[in-house]
């Protein structure tokens, strides 16, 4: 195969892939904006903390794990889903709540359409900003191939 072929193949490979990483992740984008819309009529409500740690993971990322119960309607919900949070949320939690005395009076997020589903954590914002910035990168990437394609044909 003489050289021009080889490049020519590379780029439609470089394309390809490309292409469908823009697709996937341009998914998950639109699978983002769905969920946190989902998200956004939930209710701020009085919670109790139940048990709650923060630990540092092996890449250095803190994980938050805990349970937390609240009253709706009279009927109490136990829930353990902590939702979507970065660092500074852990430290700002931290700091307006008092963790460590048991059965810590804090605010949960819960969707009042279905009572018994909730999260400690409401922040999905800065997870759609970085699906949004890599969908953007992919779309990039393609458009570059698609003109470094159409530079080796020249």
């Amino acid at each position: 195969m003489e050289r021009k072929n080889i490049r020519r193949w590379l780029y439609v490979v470089g394309f390809l892939l490309s292409a469908v990483a823009s697709v996937w992740l341009c998914c998950v984008v639109l699978l983002s904006i769905a969920e946190e819309s989902e998200r956004l009529p939930w209710k701020k409500i009085p919670a109790e903390l139940v048990h709650f740690g923060v630990e540092k993971n092996a890449l250095g990322q803190y994980c938050v794990h805990g349970e937390f119960e609240y009253r709706y309607r009279g009927k109490t919900y136990r829930c353990q889903e902590m939702g979507a949070y970065a660092r500074r949320d852990i430290r700002n939690f931290l700091v307006e709540y008092d963790v460590d005395v048991p059965h810590a009076k804090v605010e949960c997020y819960a969707d009042l359409r279905h009572p018994g589903t909730a999260v400690l954590f409401n922040n999905y914002g800065h997870m759609f900003m970085w699906r949004f910035l890599g969908g953007l990168s992919a779309v990039g990437l393609a458009v570059l191939a698609i003109y470094l394609y159409r530079e080796a044909e020249r």
